[in-house]
């Protein structure tokens, strides 16, 4: 988990973030493509949170043991991989959501994530992408 600083005291931290999650998105992504040194570094040398200060959902975005699966550049998160490999199968983001106790925004935020990092959107070749995952 990477923290993201607000610039600014505002009224609504969770809607500041929330309203520029795609943008901080796309840093990321870019970010780990240019800079996957600093990523390792980061594994290496982590600072945890205090436990008051974790997000509700911490435990079920943090999967430890699991590391994430890849093609060429691109990654998906054991999570992401999850999620998508139900919806490949037919499920609708509720039905996932109940499954994995996540919200069905979350989900779709997952599937979204997935699509902007490999810039594949069909189901057949979000297929073919679950075959390459090594």
């Amino acid at each position: 988990m990477i923290a993201v600083a607000m610039p600014q005291d505002c009224p609504n931290p969770s809607s500041y973030y929330m309203n520029r999650m795609q943008a901080i998105e796309q840093f990321m992504t870019g970010f780990s493509i240019h800079a996957s040194d600093l990523f390792e570094s980061m594994r290496q040398h982590s600072v945890f949170l205090p436990e008051i200060n974790r997000d509700v959902n911490y435990k079920s975005m943090c999967i430890e043991t699991e590391k994430p699966y890849s093609f060429g550049d691109v990654y998906i998160t054991p999570q992401e991989r999850k999620c998508l490999t139900l919806k490949l199968q037919g499920k609708s983001y509720k039905e996932i959501a109940n499954v994995y106790q996540l919200s069905p925004r979350t989900v779709e935020t997952y599937l979204n994530r997935i699509k902007a990092r490999s810039g594949v959107s069909s189901k057949v070749k979000l297929q073919e992408l679950m075959l390459q995952c090594k």
